[in-house]
């Protein structure tokens, strides 16, 4: 999340400062087992990170432009549960299409809290 943070910033402070036009800025977090590393064969190796986490994080930024203003980071529930406590979120939606998948909630990620 925190990386999270900082990219949003980052972004924001280079579309500000040297582009014309407004960029829309979306993060989507979700915390589950993956996969990380090289893949392939001998001839041909790629690495790449699969899994639930990147299936889950591609699905909540889908929804960032549909739920918040620009920027935006939406985190899943299982995110949010990892982070209580040291990020400040506030709850978006119940997302249908997760019901089943163990993150049903759609939170939007805010900053850190003062006290961490």
């Amino acid at each position: 999340c925190e990386a999270a943070l900082q990219v949003v910033k980052g972004t924001r402070t280079v579309i500000d400062r040297y582009l014309e036009e407004d960029w829309e800025v979306h993060c989507g977090v979700h915390t589950a087992p993956s996969f990380v590393g090289n893949f392939g064969s001998q001839s041909r190796i790629k690495y790449g990170v699969y899994g639930e986490a990147c299936d889950g994080a591609a699905h909540v930024n889908a929804l960032g432009p549909l739920l918040c203003e620009n920027p935006a980071i939406l985190i899943t529930e299982s995110t949010d549960q990892a982070v209580h406590g040291y990020f400040r979120r506030r709850l978006l939606c119940t997302d249908p299409a997760a019901m089943g998948k163990g993150s049903a909630f759609v939170f939007e990620l805010l900053d850190r809290c003062e006290w961490v």
